[in-house]
């Protein structure tokens, strides 16, 4: 499970090993006197969408209800985060603890399961030269005791799951769902009310092409 998760194209970004960077800061805080902790990278999002009118909420979600392998909602206490394969990111997998499942998986059923790894772009590691702390803006961090709905794709290799993208993990916030992702979290969407999108999610899933 690991190394499939480790692979993950989204877990591997372009860039210089994550332990390269770490040697290279801590030699220059040496020649600075600066103390050293180690480091922080943040990746910042792509294309940023400022307002719901530069995208169909309902269309989006809609196709993401039939892309999905499995729409669940739930919440997490439990991780651990690693280094990529390439060395490029830290990524978390999470117990996801199912509350409510809406789709189940058709190739491998969860129905019967209490929970389900996700593993996400993201987390906190502790290397030889010191510690980084990986944050990624579209694909924040799993919260504890907190209630997420996420549209899943199923990974055969290690029967762990991801987002299908960053518009695809809806954190609770008060009687709405609110996109998970940085730039739209704080978009007030109508149709993201708590009750009534599951009920949207449930009449798309009876119009998906088997």
């Amino acid at each position: 499970m690991l190394q499939a998760n480790a692979n993950r194209p989204r877990h591997n970004p372009p860039g210089s090993p994550l332990a390269e960077s770490l040697v290279s800061g801590r030699a220059l805080a040496a020649t600075k006197g600066w103390p050293w902790k180690g480091m922080r990278y943040i990746m910042h999002e792509g294309l940023v969408v400022s307002s719901p009118g530069g995208f169909n909420i309902l269309e989006l979600y809609q196709k993401q209800a039939c892309q999905a392998d499995v729409i669940a909602v739930g919440h997490t206490n439990l991780w651990a985060y690693h280094l990529s394969a390439f060395g490029t990111a830290v990524y978390g997998d999470y117990d996801l603890v199912i509350d409510t499942l809406l789709k189940d998986n058709r190739i491998s059923s969860i129905r019967s399961k209490p929970d389900i790894v996700v593993t996400r772009l993201g987390g906190s590691i502790l290397l030889p030269d010191g510690n980084v702390d990986f944050d990624s803006q579209e694909f924040p961090r799993l919260q504890p005791n907190t209630s997420y709905l996420q549209f899943l794709r199923y990974i055969p290799e290690s029967s762990a799951y991801e987002a299908l993208d960053s518009n695809s993990t809806l954190v609770a916030t008060g009687n709405r769902w609110a996109i998970a992702c940085r730039a739209r979290s704080v978009l007030a969407v109508p149709e993201l009310a708590r009750g009534g999108f599951e009920t949207s999610i449930s009449n798309w899933l009876s119009s998906c092409r088997q």
